[in-house]
């Protein structure tokens, strides 16, 4: 008897076990409630990814792809002293960024991009 081995089936068995299926509504809501944590005017997308227990990639994809969340998602204008792109709700923006962020938001000739976060 000859036994053969496919390890594609393997490496799909693999990840199914290892990587279970993430229901975006469930991503979406975890991201949500990181972003409107009271604890924090704007998130880096590693602290978003920290709080949810989401790998970043997840989060990222997470951001650009859904329509939802891509809707309710604004990148603050400025980034934070490290560097890093800083993200928060629209309804967050609107009521609690400064006046210099509002400006810059407003006059900014190149938006910060969910993109630009890697």
């Amino acid at each position: 008897m000859v036994v053969m081995y496919k390890p594609i089936e393997h490496k799909k068995l693999a990840e199914e076990v290892f990587a279970p299926k993430l229901d975006i509504a469930e991503v979406r809501e975890k991201i949500v409630l990181a972003l409107n944590n009271p604890s924090y005017r704007s998130r880096t997308l590693q602290g978003i990814s920290q709080e949810t227990k989401l790998q970043p990639t997840v989060v990222l994809q997470a951001i650009t792809n859904d329509r939802i969340l891509a809707h309710a998602v604004k990148i603050v204008p400025m980034r934070s002293k490290d560097g890093r792109l800083l993200i928060t709700t629209k309804n967050r923006f609107s009521k609690e960024a400064s006046f210099k962020e509002k400006f810059v938001d407003f006059f900014a000739s190149r938006r910060q991009e969910v993109v630009d976060a890697k």
